[in-house]
């Protein structure tokens, strides 16, 4: 089994709902490292969801209050099995997202 480092996806909020990744039918994937700049002029909490086949959708990677023009972390272990996706909720523009982590060979 190989495991690989990922740069899940990088972006932009849309003022839209995103499916930022989907894991592939033969692989998983562990999200390690979130990254949020809030270059808005409002504050506001960043989260992402996690779509797992069979379960309810689950927030992670919460960021409380986070200020206009601020910026924060998340470090962790989510594990989203084959077919499973990440989500972005409508964030407006200027918050920004950055997802890492590692793939693994199902």
């Amino acid at each position: 089994m190989s495991i690989y480092s990922t740069h899940f996806w990088q972006g932009e909020g849309t003022g839209s709902a995103q499916t930022l990744y989907t894991v592939a039918s033969t692989q998983v994937a562990i999200i390690r490292d979130v990254e949020y700049l809030n270059n808005t002029a409002a504050q506001d909490t960043l989260y992402l969801t996690a779509n797992v086949p069979g379960f309810s959708p689950a927030l992670f990677a919460i960021a409380n209050q986070v200020l206009a023009g601020g910026g924060a972390q998340w470090q962790g272990r989510v594990v989203l099995p084959s077919s499973s996706s990440i989500s972005l909720p409508p964030f407006p523009a200027g918050v920004y997202v950055i997802v890492c982590g590692y793939l693994f060979d199902a």
